[in-house]
């Protein structure tokens, strides 16, 4: 769903540059060192009024440094097979001497999109390959494209212009022209918008400029949040929206006697109303394989129940609508839902699909959100961490369609870590660790114990040893089947040295590390990219709540002794609290740490998020913090 509504509902602004502008466009600093610029683009949209439109545009770039032509000098036309249709009306290279070299007919090249080819994507998705000749540092390329699109909700018409920041644009001007009848609305931020009115006609002119690009960090939220953006819809409001989504959507979840059946012998033997819906899900969860179809209309409109049964595979959608079919069967009512299972966090204030490109599921007898794709990683009465915080659009819930889902709860969200390190007075060492979770924490744990299951675990284990300062170790990673009902879920490491630990022999400043813990407790792998590194610039950041204990034990020999023992430390700053405790007996030493992070929104900025990489960074002190065994 996430691809179709790029293409059809979001028109982001020189698509064939979007991927260039990731590459060069984030290091843009003076002007005089862009690779290129859009020096003209112009974009005219006429609606019908059954929602249906031509997009006609033009765009002349100039390559200015060499690395640009590789990455410029072919553009693609991406579009919808089914549902548009797309043509290059004029191509050629623009010489300095303003000599036009026209584009050969057979150097435009149809081709399947490399976004589906290199995803779990099955789709329509095609592209037009431009491929200009002639091209030298200085020349401009110059072309024109008529794309025709049919409307995916009939008499309606949705739109959203997203510009990257980054974008080198000397003038870019967009018209979008709507008959009167369809009463369009229109949101703009950071782009000049200008509103005529004729007899039978709406036309927007939208005016966009930025010449001189500047550095900045490359953001942890979309552009849709914080770019210039645009957003057209004929939807009066949300509620609208939903209902002709409903239109289209709910017929498909149908109680047939296939799905009765299966919903029965999921069930059977349970008469509790919340375990038949665990179950349910964990079948779901565990039985369908997730492949993404998008064929036409299929981008946004699901299979029927039965059919998502009888394939055993589907996308969100899909899942979604077999869900909730099976929950009929035995009478738990449940809705579907969109929302954006990436990194967006707003929505446009008139009615368009975008920033949605997922379907989960709504179950108002037990006030919970349901993601059935994610297998057995997210347990039942959870959602992935980029779902929390977030907008979401009820279908045909009489409640009204715009609602939000909840924030994680800290105090379901928990991860523990226990090491135990064993040394021998030469130094060498046995390891013997493991980590556990629960609530949104499992997670992460879970999709790392999806790949150390049975005999990759001891494989990881030898390949990650061989690559640390041991590579004689011999250790394995045991990982817990990836049973749905599992809580908490844990992650077991051992291993031992042959070799002498070079600190812990010489008696050396020593600090507690386990080569085989791949998620430390306190990580941004938990707890949000906040806590991960090179974002101190990025703002705003996600941000996610829990609780994580860490024990962390050296058990040396009578031989040694600890010189001496570090100090306590107690942080405290807004959402954040730290503290660490050692100590030790004679032949032992021990840190307990407690990391608590509370935050009341999804997303942490401005003053809040300095606080808090300030105090991260306190805390990544004490973690280093060293001591030392030497002989007695």
């Amino acid at each position: 769903m996430k691809r179709r509504i790029l293409v059809l509902a979001v028109a982001l602004f020189m698509p064939e540059l979007l991927l260039s502008s990731q590459t060069f466009g984030q290091n843009v600093s003076p002007p005089s060192n862009l690779p290129a610029k859009v020096l003209v683009q112009t974009r005219n949209i006429d609606v019908s009024a059954d929602g249906s439109w031509i997009d006609t545009s033009h765009i002349e770039i100039q390559l200015l440094q060499q690395s640009a032509i590789g990455a410029l000098s072919h553009p693609a036309l991406t579009y919808s097979e089914q549902l548009q249709q797309a043509d290059v009306a004029e191509a050629y290279t623009l010489k300095a001497d303003k000599t036009k070299v026209p584009v050969a007919p057979d150097a435009i090249i149809t081709q399947q999109s490399p976004m589906s080819a290199r995803s779990p994507l099955l789709s329509d998705l095609k592209q037009k390959v431009i491929i200009f000749p002639n091209v030298e540092v200085g020349d401009t390329i110059v072309y024109t494209t008529i794309t025709r699109t049919r409307p995916q909700f009939l008499g309606s018409f949705i739109y959203d212009l997203v510009i990257p920041p980054p974008l080198p644009v000397d003038d870019a001007s967009f018209t979008i022209t709507i008959p009167k009848s369809l009463a369009p609305n229109i949101e703009q931020r950071a782009i000049d918008v200008q509103k005529k009115v004729g007899n039978d006609e709406i036309v927007f002119t939208l005016k966009y400029a930025n010449p001189t690009p500047s550095l900045r960090t490359p953001p942890m939220v979309s552009d849709f949040d914080l770019a210039p953006r645009a957003s057209v819809s004929t939807f009066k409001d949300y509620n609208e929206l939903a209902k002709a989504y409903a239109v289209l959507a709910l017929p498909m979840i149908a109680v047939t006697p296939q799905i009765q059946q299966q919903a029965d012998q999921i069930t059977a033997g349970i008469s509790d109303r919340r375990e038949q819906a665990m179950k349910i899900y964990d079948w779901v969860a565990a039985h369908i394989r997730y492949i993404a179809l998008e064929f036409g209309q299929g981008g946004i409109v699901p299979h029927s129940a039965e059919s998502v049964l009888t394939n055993a595979y589907g996308d969100c959608k899909d899942h979604a609508v077999l869900f909730a079919a099976l929950l009929k069967a035995k009478g738990i009512e449940s809705n579907l839902v969109l929302v954006n299972a990436l990194n967006t966090y707003t929505i446009a204030k008139v009615a368009t699909m975008a920033p949605f490109d997922h379907v989960v599921t709504w179950l108002p007898e037990f006030q919970l959100y349901a993601d059935t794709t994610n297998g057995t990683n997210v347990p039942f009465g959870y959602l992935p961490n980029s779902e929390y915080g977030k907008p979401v659009l009820h279908i045909g819930d009489a409640s009204g369609a715009l609602h939000e889902t909840p924030l994680s709860r800290a105090e379901l969200s928990t991860d523990t870590y226990k090491l135990v390190i064993t040394m021998d007075d030469e130094g060498r060492i046995q390891s013997e660790s493991s980590i556990s979770a629960t609530g949104n924490f499992a997670t992460p744990l879970r999709a790392l114990g999806s790949v150390l299951q049975g005999d990759n675990g001891s494989k990881a284990a030898a390949a990650i040893l061989e690559k640390t300062r041991t590579p004689d170790a011999t250790g394995a990673l045991v990982a817990q089947p990836l049973s749905a009902t599992i809580a908490p879920y844990q992650i077991s490491a051992s291993y031992s040295t042959p070799g002498v630990n070079a600190a812990l022999a010489n008696g050396q400043d020593f600090v507690f590390g386990d080569n085989l813990n791949l998620v430390p407790a306190e990580s941004a792998a938990f707890f949000g990219p906040v806590f991960g590194a090179g974002y101190n610039n990025a703002d705003p950041v996600p941000c996610y709540s829990g609780h994580a204990i860490a024990d962390e034990t050296l058990n040396f020999p009578a031989t040694r002794h600890l010189e001496k023992l570090p100090s306590d430390v107690d942080i405290s700053s807004g959402s954040i609290s730290y503290l660490s405790h050692w100590s030790q007996t004679a032949t032992s030493v021990n840190v307990h740490r407690e990391f608590d992070a509370h935050f009341d929104k999804a997303l942490c900025s401005g003053a809040s998020l300095q606080e808090t990489i300030s105090v991260w960074a306190k805390i990544k002190q004490e973690l280093a913090t060293s001591f030392a065994v030497p002989r007695t």
